[in-house]
């Protein structure tokens, strides 16, 4: 099950506490001027700390609030591995909460009911037996660099602020106010990408279909897709470098050899370079 975090200002909290306290379950992890609110359903059903579990999840869910999220392979291990780090001592109720349960692996920042002005940090780890593959991951954070680097069919990542690194994913959905993200697989089903400010990297070998959505930023696309896509340029510039032969078609769309694929960007602000990798081993972010 898909969950959600929503920003919401006071007025709007008090009115959500009182449907709550009416005997509606909701989960949420709501934050007034600054001050994060961890909620979640069915605390009873976590255990606090460091984790070990046998089995790889399906569905991997993490909600955290401050600090940087890895989520990699290690060739040492034959278990999911879970471990949060700190600079200072973690009082019981601040220690990460997890649950797995019928192929969902749930993360926590912390027991619920706490509230955070943003002065505690932990580092979370995510690790996997090397060559396992999760169905779907979804990143839910305030503050703080997400780095994926594993295997899956779909990944969600949304955050504030911090650099979002994604890594060999099928399709990826981006929803974040500031940062740079780097974006580095083979086949790039699907991406679609909404941010205020911060720049984009993409390289893949071939992709179905690619939708940027943002203010400001430069926004880098290398593939080495040889059958064609369409371009849907929207910008106030309009002004943008491609190494692909393009034939403009109307104000806005350009078309590249089939016209197969989609690249559909909206954006205020920013330069937009397409640029023609060599394949698998041209990747941003890789050697």
């Amino acid at each position: 099950m898909l969950k959600k975090r929503i920003w919401i200002p006071a007025l709007a909290l008090a009115v959500l506490l009182l449907v709550m306290l009416a005997g509606c379950h909701i989960n949420i992890m709501g934050k007034i001027g600054g001050v994060t609110t961890v909620t979640y359903e069915k605390p009873e059903t976590y255990a606090p700390g460091d984790a070990s579990y046998a089995g790889i999840p399906e569905t991997l869910f993490v909600d955290w609030v401050s600090g940087p999220v890895l989520i990699a392979y290690d060739m040492n291990i034959d278990c999911v591995q879970i471990r949060e780090k700190s600079d200072s001592s973690l009082p019981p109720e601040w220690r990460m909460q997890t649950r797995m349960e019928d192929g969902e692996l749930n993360i926590e920042y912390s027991e619920p009911g706490n509230h955070t002005f943003g002065t505690l940090t932990k580092s979370l780890e995510i690790l996997l037996p090397y060559g396992t593959q999760i169905g779907e991951i979804e990143v839910d954070s305030v503050a703080g660099g997400v780095n994926s680097s594993v295997t899956c069919t779909k990944i969600s990542v949304k955050t504030i602020s911090g650099a979002v690194y994604i890594a060999d994913s099928l399709n990826v959905y981006v929803d974040k106010t500031s940062g740079m993200t780097t974006i580095s697989t083979d086949r790039l089903e699907t991406l679609d990408y909404d941010s205020i400010s911060g720049n984009l990297y993409v390289s893949c070998d071939t992709f179905g279909s690619i939708r940027i959505d943002k203010t400001s930023g430069d926004a880098d696309i290398k593939a080495a897709q040889t059958t064609g896509f369409t371009l849907h340029y929207s910008s106030l510039s309009r002004s943008f470098e491609s190494e692909f032969e393009l034939q403009k078609k109307s104000r806005d769309t350009y078309v590249f050899g089939d016209g197969t694929a989609v690249i559909d960007i909206d954006s205020t602000s920013g330069g937009l370079r397409l640029t023609k990798s060599e394949g698998h081993t041209d990747k941003y972010g890789t050697d």
